[in-house]
This record gives C-alpha cells, structure tokens and sequence, in this order.
C-alpha cells in the first residue's frame, strides 16, 4: 500500500458516518450542498468531519436543568409538605389515644382506692365481729355455769 492511500485509508465505521454525497437533497440537508463551494460549507457539513456538533446545545441544556431542579424542587416541597401533615395527623391521633389512656388510669385508679377502703371496713367488721363472738361465747359459757 503507498504513503498516500495509507494516509487517505479510513475504516468502514468511518466512511459510515460521513455523509453521503448522493443524498444531498433530504430534508435534513434544506440547503443545495451541491450549489455551495467547499469553503462556504459550513464546518459541520465537511467531508472530513465525521463528528456531528449540536449548536446551542449548552443553553438549552442549562434551562432543562434550571426547570428540572425547579420541578424537583416543587415536588419535594409538596411531598414534604404531605408528609408533615400526615405525621402531624399521626402524633394527634397518638396523643388522643394517650389522652384516653391517662383517663383510664385516673379511672381503674379511683376503682382501686374505692375497693381498698371497702376491703378495709371489710376486715375492720371482720374483726369487731370475731371480738364479739368470743365475748358471746365467754358469756355463754358463764351462764351455763351459774346456773348449774
């Protein structure tokens, strides 16, 4: 192979992506290429520039970012926002329920003094009632012996 075809040599995914010289007049290609010299052809249309080279892409780019991050933005202050009404709801009901709890206790609490005294007075007359069988049969054991 000479110096110069080595130095003109490309590979086939190389000449694939150059463009074609028959195919000038798809809508893609709005202008006459075959018309336009060499040097006016703009830097992308080359035959040499098998890189394709988007133009204005940067801007474009910088405000689909702006409005992503602001679309982000937007929807984590909402999803946020949702989920501190729904944990506010969640501790309302919690308290509530300890609300409830607290006056049961108040309840079962008066419960227990009220059954506590009864128990007492309960053993109290238990006791009164034993001293006064035990005096009850001292003096019936006393008068069966004075009559006798």
């Amino acid at each position: 192979m000479s110096l110069e075809a080595k130095t003109q040599w490309k590979c086939s995914e190389c000449i694939s992506k150059q463009l074609k010289t028959g195919n000038l007049d798809i809508p893609i290609h709005s202008i006459n290429h075959s018309k336009i010299g060499d040097k006016d052809k703009p830097e992308y249309l080359s035959q040499d520039c098998n890189v394709t080279v988007r133009r204005n892409r940067s801007v474009d780019s910088q405000l689909s970012q702006e409005k992503f991050k602001e679309i982000l933005k937007k929807e984590l202050t909402t999803e946020i926002e949702a989920m501190l009404v729904n944990t506010s709801n969640q501790l309302k009901d919690i308290n509530s329920r300890f609300v409830e709890l607290q006056e049961s206790m108040t309840y079962i609490s008066g419960q227990y003094d009220d059954l506590k005294k009864h128990l007492d007075s309960t053993t109290l007359d238990l006791n009164e009632n034993k001293f006064l069988k035990e005096q009850l049969n001292h003096l019936t054991t006393r008068v069966k012996t004075g009559r006798r």
